[in-house]
């Protein structure tokens, strides 16, 4: 090896190292103080606000409850106006009807979408719904600021929905039954559905949107069961769920037991989830079901508080998922320092690719000196005929030069696992949606700069027009035609130097921007460690000329 090359990757690793320092120092100058200002304030609204206690919560319930139930002797079992009420907490901004007490708008507030909160609401605006023969069809209500009552009563039972809220995304939800006749039995479900917001307009949407999963907790095999069909059985589940590429919704009972777990999956925004358990009573019996109910991101940090549900991020390939977890937590801690995710995806692609870089480098030498031998190569098949005294031939030839043909692919290799572990992340952080970089509207899903309404009927033309895997495709274009010297050797070299990025182009067109952002960055990397390595050997080789 050349005694300059050590000092090449010297100074290549030393260009990006500053480069890093004076964006990092730029970035902590004069980052923007007005989250951090928001938190503040935040923190001191949280500390002026005094919260209802635990046990002081339940008395004014319960105080509610009696009364209402001296209020409420006879059957409410008539026409009602439909009522709306609005509920604010931290996390969201909640609508509820007395049209079966159920939930009809969700809004996260820390999430915007078109500068509005995210809206998660069920296609069919009908969250948490609770079903048993003859269950009510309008509902009494008391709205309190930390929780809201429903009730309705007749000849046969009264029943009563119990929402409280917290400063979580999470919603509790009590279920109490009193039997009013000498019998009652049925089975008492809560259902979720149909569907799990953002709602996307089907031309609009991106094939991440699309993958929608029901589950559910098996608690004897210990692992989460997916259902695409419908199912019905009863099962020891800890929750039952419906979750999308940035969201999920997940019903959780606060007993371990055995319940009735519905699921039924008509397709994308068709999916119901249903949980409950059955009963029976004898007069002046009761029964009570608790749930909580957690409406958020699929952020490990928030999963992690509620029941086995954090096993939803370990889905796919355990070593990939261990790489991208790991890949995440670093991409989040560049982004703390730089403020932008853009540029964190960038240092991040640096990163690896300085980490890779020696070995990156053995694999181009050895590419060169492949190609300084196809003189010698073609001359042995000439010489040979035969195949297998020919391939003897050409490795004994590559182990005198001292070359192995697999060290070319070594680089790429190394750095698959890196990419498909970004390929789990990307898509699916909600953090990077609608983050701009440059003409790049949303880092998680494709660049579309532009719909082609002419192909929109036709599956093989591109409909989005998506500059960044162009802008790839170019790239690599000139790193292949760099690699080869700028003058391929062989058929097969003069293949590949076209074939290459018509491949990528294909593989990169729907990606998420953020993934074609890295690979750009490798690729121009690796242009650049080429474009050294060929300049030291051309000074070289004028060096040598000239002594002779």
């Amino acid at each position: 090896m050349n005694n300059n090359e050590p000092k090449m990757g010297f100074r290549v690793v030393l260009a990006v190292f500053l480069s890093f320092l004076v964006i990092l120092v730029i970035n902590i100058t004069f980052k923007d103080t007005k989250n951090v200002n928001n938190l503040s304030k935040i923190e001191e609204t949280k500390k002026e606000t005094k919260e209802l206690s635990s046990e002081d919560k339940t008395k004014d319930i319960d105080t509610i409850l009696n009364k209402s139930k001296k209020e409420s002797q006879k059957e409410i079992q008539k026409e009602i106006q439909e009522e709306k009420i609005s509920v604010e907490t931290e996390k969201y901004i909640l609508e509820f009807s007395n049209k079966g007490g159920i939930i009809t708008k969700i809004q996260i507030k820390d999430f915007l979408w078109n500068d509005l909160p995210m809206d998660l609401t069920p296609s069919e605006s009908s969250a948490l719904s609770v079903s048993f023969d003859g269950s009510p069809l309008w509902y009494n209500y008391n709205k309190e600021k930390d929780f809201l009552v429903f009730w309705a009563e007749n000849d046969t039972y009264r029943i009563e929905k119990i929402y409280t809220f917290t400063d979580k995304y999470n919603i509790g939800l009590k279920i109490n039954l009193y039997a009013k006749t000498n019998y009652f039995q049925s089975k008492i479900m809560v259902y979720w559905g149909k569907g799990l917001g953002p709602i996307i307009e089907e031309d609009k949407r991106t094939r991440y949107d699309e993958e929608i999963v029901t589950s559910y907790f098996d608690v004897d095999k210990n692992s989460e069961v997916k259902v695409d069909k419908k199912i019905e059985e009863k099962k020891r589940s800890d929750w039952v769920s419906i979750d999308n590429r940035y969201f999920i919704a997940a019903i959780l009972p606060e007993n371990r037991d055995e319940y009735s777990i519905y699921i039924n999956n008509e397709g994308i925004y068709r999916e119901t989830i249903g949980i409950g358990k059955e009963f029976s009573l004898k007069e002046k019996d009761s029964f009570s079901l608790s749930y909580n109910v957690y409406i958020g991101p699929k952020n490990e940090m928030f999963l992690k508080e509620m029941r086995n549900l954090d096993v939803i991020t370990e889905r796919g390939f355990a070593p990939i998922t261990l790489i991208a977890k790991w890949i995440k937590a670093l991409l989040f801690l560049l982004n703390s320092l730089f403020n932008n995710f853009g540029i964190s995806i960038m240092f991040l692609s640096l990163i690896f690719n300085i980490i890779l870089n020696p070995l990156s480098r053995k694999s181009m030498e050895d590419s060169r000196k492949m190609q300084a031998l196809q003189p010698q190569i073609e001359a042995l098949k000439k010489k040979y005929k035969d195949p297998k005294e020919l391939n003897a031939k050409i490795w004994e030839l590559y182990r005198r030069e001292k070359i192995s043909p697999a060290s070319g692919c070594l680089p790429m290799l190394l750095q698959l696992p890196f990419f498909f572990a970004l390929y789990a992340v990307l898509p699916y952080v909600i953090e990077l949606k609608n983050t701009t970089f440059l003409w790049i509207k949303d880092l998680s899903s494709p660049d579309t700069v532009y719909y082609i309404q002419a192909f929109k009927d036709f599956p093989i033309l591109p409909y989005r027009l998506n500059v960044l895997p162009l802008i790839l495709t170019f790239v690599s274009f000139f790193q292949t035609k760099l690699s080869q010297g700028g003058h391929p050797s062989t058929s097969q070299g003069r293949f590949m130097e076209f074939i290459m990025p018509i491949v990528f182009l294909f593989i990169f067109w729907n990606m998420p921007s953020g993934l074609v952002l890295y690979w750009i960055i490798q690729t121009l990397f690796t242009i650049l460690v080429q474009y050294i390595i060929n300049h030291r050997k051309k000074k070289n080789k004028r060096k040598q000329g000239d002594k002779k």
